[in-house]
Parts: structure tokens; sequence; C-alpha cells
């Protein structure tokens, strides 16, 4: 299993909108792609985020590296496009894989 990790700072004014927009718009457009069985959204709390944001983690697990590769070919540009239209400056975004081995 593959995990792909988006870990995102937000802006403290912008958390709730954009946590809402998560849960009801784009998580759910990221997992119809097929490519992802499910996802975990938690709250950061250690390191602490920069001053005036709030930090959440996101691990979406694939069961194949090639559905990962599918992802990022086919879907991820315009689902990361739609989100920097809405959200803009207002947070900073990495993405890790981590290989689940046991």
């Amino acid at each position: 299993m593959i995990l792909y990790t988006v870990t995102v700072e937000v802006e403290v004014r912008a958390a709730a909108e954009w946590l809402a927009w998560m849960r009801a718009t784009h998580v759910p457009e990221v997992l119809a792609t097929g490519c992802f069985t499910t996802c975990r959204i938690a709250g950061q709390t250690e390191p602490a985020p920069p001053q005036g944001y709030v930090t959440f983690v996101l691990d979406y697990s694939s069961e194949s590296p090639e559905a990962l590769t599918r992802y990022r070919a086919q879907f991820a540009p315009a689902l990361q496009q739609a989100h920097t239209a809405r959200f803009g400056t207002r947070t900073r975004a990495s993405r890790t894989l981590r290989t689940v081995l046991d």
C-alpha cells in the first residue's frame, strides 16, 4: 500500500472554509478518481505551525504505485488547480510518498 500524504498550512482565517471544502468537495473528487481507497484528515499539532496558520495532514491510501502514477498524470493537475483557484496564497502544500511495510 502507498500513502500519499499532503500537508497543508492554511491561514487561520481561511481554515474553517478550507476544511469544509476539503470534506465536501475536494476529497470526494480525489477518491472518485478510483486511484485511492481512503483519505484521513488530521490536524497537525507538532511541530507547531507557523504563526497565523493551522496545519492539516491528509493521508490518501493507494493500493499500487501504478494507481498513484495514474492519479498524478491524469487527475492531480486539475484538482490542484481548483484548489489554488479557490484558496490562492492562503495555503501552502507539500507532498510525500510512503510505502507501508507491515
